[in-house]
């Protein structure tokens, strides 16, 4: 794990204006691996959601779910909410 989730996020955040101010927009994918990683009930409702919705392209969230080491939170995520992984 050479960067965090959210150092990770940073770099491949979208850059998008805000009337004239430029932000940067994290990926729901990398949105929905941070949740994952924080464990909070709501966080894990929020992935859920995004999941449900289909908010984010899974295999994109999958790989950094590897990447950063959060198999064993995923796995457990996926037993809880009754997934297909």
């Amino acid at each position: 794990m050479a960067e965090s989730v959210q150092e990770e996020a940073v770099v491949q955040a979208l850059q998008v204006e805000h009337g004239e101010t430029p932000t940067l927009i994290f990926t729901a994918e990398h949105l929905a691996a941070e949740l994952l990683r924080s464990g909070r009930p709501k966080d894990h409702l929020r992935v859920n959601d995004l999941i449900r919705f289909k908010h984010v392209d899974m295999e994109t969230f999958r790989e950094i779910v590897r990447r950063n080491g959060l198999d064993a939170k995923w796995k457990q995520f996926v037993s809880r909410y009754e997934l297909e992984e």
